[in-house]
């Protein structure tokens, strides 16, 4: 909920960076109905498009919507840090490193570059202590799932 609060509290400020700009053009056309690759060309998987698109049509067309959705990911992401952290070190490591990614995050649209190998990676580490086949299933879901939001980051 810290993670949440520190980015909201700087959500509404600064610049529409080109890429940002360009998820919110794709995502409005995809929330008008227009499918990637057939309507518009993108070098860009389409989950990015469709999630942010679901949050248009979810909470009206407006950079702070956007903004409220990253918001929650990278909280997402600083909690993943953390646990992870917690798991292959110690509490001062995962919490410097927790620290770390939430003030230091990069750009907003940049969020899927962490967020899809950490929620890979955790079910990794769950099935390095239990040996259970079903989290190496996740581990794969997960990853598959991934390359509809950034397929570099999905096979990192």
């Amino acid at each position: 909920m810290g993670a949440f609060l520190w980015h909201f509290s700087y959500a509404r400020y600064g610049l529409v960076a080109q890429d940002e700009g360009w998820l919110l053009h794709a995502a409005t056309r995809v929330a008008q109905g227009e499918v990637p690759y057939r309507d518009f060309l993108t070098a860009y998987v389409p989950g990015r498009y469709y999630l942010v698109a679901a949050v248009l049509e979810s909470f009206g067309s407006s950079l702070p919507a956007v903004r409220i959705l990253f918001c929650v990911l990278r909280a997402l992401v600083v909690l993943l840090t953390f646990l992870i952290g917690l798991r292959i070190g110690n509490r001062p490591m995962a919490l410097a490193a927790a620290v770390t990614v939430a003030v230091l995050p990069g750009p907003w649209h940049k969020t899927f570059y962490t967020l899809v190998p950490l929620l890979t990676f955790a079910p990794l580490l769950r099935w390095e202590r239990t040996r259970g086949a079903a989290w190496l299933l996740l581990a794969g879901a997960v990853a598959g799932a991934g390359l509809w939001f950034r397929q570099d980051a999905a096979v990192a």
